[in-house]
């Protein structure tokens, strides 16, 4: 006889160290990521400002940033880079944790996490049924925004200017550019 092994829970991940390191659990399993670097935080603070200029003014929802616990199920709770919940969606916002699927994750790509966000986040979600996934990678300079068709997650096309358009909030283009810039991004309207 084969011993089941022993699966983390929600109580084990709350009692993870507070090591500067990010903790998530994985189907039962604690997963560490070091702490992101300056670049890395850079492209988050640009695409956290592009999308609360656009989610605000309209009172569309929340934006937050990681480290923000969401709990997908009592084995995954996943810390994205960024996170937009619906205002609809804000009833699951409690104790400071988010629990169910929120409308768009993000996660910005670093080469030390990189099949981590492009394999197993990207499947997690997609199982998790998160409508739309966003993996930007400053290396590449490149925004791919996923959108979620009958479970799987689908690219969206950019457009002849270079920009990609959000299904989950219609109207947004995101511009790569943007993003990776030294100014301060825009939208428009």
């Amino acid at each position: 006889m084969v011993a089941s092994p022993v699966r983390a829970t929600l109580a084990d991940l709350a009692n993870t160290p507070d090591d500067g390191q990010r903790y998530e659990l994985i189907d039962g399993e604690i997963i560490a990521t070091a702490a992101p670097t300056w670049r890395h935080q850079q492209v988050v603070g640009n695409l956290h400002l592009l999308l609360r200029l656009w989610v605000d003014p309209r009172s569309l929802g929340e934006v937050a940033l990681a480290p923000v616990d969401i709990i997908l199920s009592t084995s995954m709770s996943v810390q994205p880079d960024l996170v937009y919940v619906s205002a609809a969606n804000l009833v699951n916002l409690r104790d400071g944790r988010y629990y169910g699927t929120p409308d768009l994750a993000v996660e910005v790509i670093s080469p030390t996490n990189q099949s981590y966000d492009t394999v197993t986040k990207l499947f997690r979600y997609a199982r998790a049924a998160i409508p739309e996934y966003w993996l930007v990678d400053p290396t590449a300079g490149s925004v791919l925004i996923l959108s979620l068709v009958d479970g799987i997650y689908v690219p969206q096309t950019a457009n002849d200017q270079g920009t990609v358009a959000s299904v989950v909030l219609p109207g947004l283009s995101v511009d790569p550019a943007a993003v990776f810039g030294p100014g301060i991004p825009t939208v428009t309207t």
